[in-house]
């Protein structure tokens, strides 16, 4: 049976948009919570690969998706193949630019999630009965995102998510300089102010990503190529979980923080490069 999806009329976006974005207001704020606690419960590796493993089913389903009562079924298509849809990203420049910049920064910071609280307790700069009440300060970041996405008007959005996403890259790097600071308790207050506002820029930035990609689309491509856009991301979860996995035994919190931070900062550079509004 071909894989099938239906298209999201376009009187529904604007509503599906406010539904998405505070979902993941809240879940910025939640799964590292629950990343917490599995790690208390089970240990950090078991808890990595249940995480890996939930992406790869999410992978695997995504193509599948159906938004039911959406268009009748004489108006739904097979979803193309993925070389198709390639040649319908890489030709359009604000396209091409959104796709590779959420895809690649967002290896490198699913470390907020996967990290984050692993190095708390194993530096000992706090113990786990504080790490939720740290990560909900930093949360507090997501809820401010999503009211100033809300209420902010951005006329011109690529250059908007090229400087945010560098400030992001740089507040990795203040983050790996923090860590090499003495006092435990300069440490603690340097990760919940600079990743409260990582969190920040990255919930005000989601709904301009989002929203330039779809009006950047002819409507006979936005849906296929959202659909393969999102199945990337699934893949950014347990590609950058497994590349953290990987460093965190190897180098110290400060150097994975600053090799993040100015690897985001190339990507920006490289990606973005001199722009023009779209």
């Amino acid at each position: 049976m071909n894989n099938q999806i239906y298209i999201v009329g376009e009187d529904n976006i604007q509503k599906l948009n406010s539904l998405e974005q505070g979902g993941i207001s809240i879940l910025q704020i939640v799964n590292p919570l629950i990343t917490a606690i599995l790690w208390a419960k089970l240990g950090m590796m078991v808890t990595q690969w249940m995480a890996v493993l939930v992406s790869i089913i999410g992978v695997s389903l995504l193509p599948q998706v159906k938004y039911h009562n959406m268009l009748k079924m004489a108006d739904v298509m097979a979803l193309p193949n993925l070389k198709t849809v390639w040649h319908d990203i890489f030709q359009r420049s604000t396209v091409r630019k959104i796709f590779l910049l959420e895809t690649c920064v967002g290896i490198f910071l699913v470390s907020e999630v996967v990290a984050l609280a692993y190095i708390i307790v194993t530096n000992n700069y706090a113990s786990v009965s504080f790490l939720g009440m740290i990560q909900g300060l930093i949360g507090i970041g997501s809820i401010l995102g999503a009211a100033l996405a809300y209420a902010k008007h951005v006329y011109t959005p690529l250059k908007v998510l090229k400087y945010t996403t560098l400030a992001i890259g740089i507040l990795y790097s203040i983050q790996g300089l923090a860590f090499t600071l003495p006092i435990k308790s300069l440490v603690i207050a340097s990760i919940i102010i600079l990743n409260l506002l990582i969190s920040l820029i990255n919930t005000f930035t989601a709904p301009i990503s989002y929203t330039v990609l779809q009006t950047s689309l002819s409507d006979n491509t936005r849906a296929d190529v959202l659909t393969w856009y999102y199945t990337a991301q699934e893949c950014v979860y347990p590609l950058g979980a497994l590349l953290v996995s990987i460093l965190m035994p190897i180098i110290s919190p400060a150097n994975l923080y600053l090799s993040y931070g100015l690897s985001i900062i190339s990507i920006v550079l490289l990606v973005m490069g001199r722009l023009k509004n779209p």
